[in-house]
């Protein structure tokens, strides 16, 4: 409804940002972790070999699609099994916070800096970019993956998955009002582009390009 071929493609690309890569980077960077060097690299080679062979072969993307819900799932339970309802309780609201400054910090701007970057004839809305804004589903495992690399971190990897958690909820819920927010503002506006031209490119019923 709000975007084409070229936005669905862009999530490779964004992909890179889940996990605990760029969390581990900037907490080693500012001296508050220790992460070896080698952790980087375990955690980012995955996603980039993964960008990779889908980029090359959409029979191999499709056989693989299937498996990210698995590994969400394979992750997500061992987790929450080890969590106490108390601790559900006593991290709630701030996990409820953690989400709506999500959406807000980077929902919001990424919707402006997607009407900045990409041009008005490449686009059919710029309300596409603020669907960035949510928190991704495996991103509730970072909070054990940087405990796990630098043990002084451990006792607070309990309440921030439970944060994280909560995140995920509050903008699953909400990120889709905010883009369809964006896009009934520009419907109004005459600024949604119908005939956008995409990167997409067309095949006839042979399967030869157009």
């Amino acid at each position: 409804k709000y975007g084409d071929e070229s936005d669905v493609g862009a999530i490779a690309v964004i992909s890179s940002n889940d996990g605990p890569f760029f969390e581990m980077m900037f907490m080693g960077i500012a001296g508050v972790a220790t992460i070896p060097i080698m952790s980087l690299v375990a955690v980012i080679v995955p996603i980039l070999v993964g960008m990779v062979l889908g980029n090359l072969d959409d029979k191999f993307r499709d056989f693989l699609k299937p498996g990210m819900f698995i590994a969400i799932f394979t992750f997500s339970f061992p987790l929450g099994a080890g969590l106490s309802f108390q601790t559900i309780i006593q991290a709630g609201i701030p996990g409820i916070i953690l989400g709506v400054m999500t959406l807000i910090v980077t929902g919001v701007p990424s919707y402006f800096i997607y009407k900045w970057l990409v041009p008005k004839k490449m686009r059919r809305t710029s309300a596409v970019g603020a669907g960035v804004g949510t928190t991704a589903g495996n991103a509730i495992a970072t909070p054990a993956a940087i405990a796990a690399v630098d043990p002084s971190w451990l006792p607070f990897a309990e309440k921030a998955t439970v944060q994280v958690a909560a995140s995920i909820i509050v903008t699953a819920i909400l990120v889709p009002f905010l883009v369809d927010f964006f896009y009934r503002w520009e419907l109004k506006r005459g600024l949604v582009n119908e005939h956008a031209i995409t990167a997409s490119v067309a095949v006839d019923a042979t399967g030869q390009q157009l």
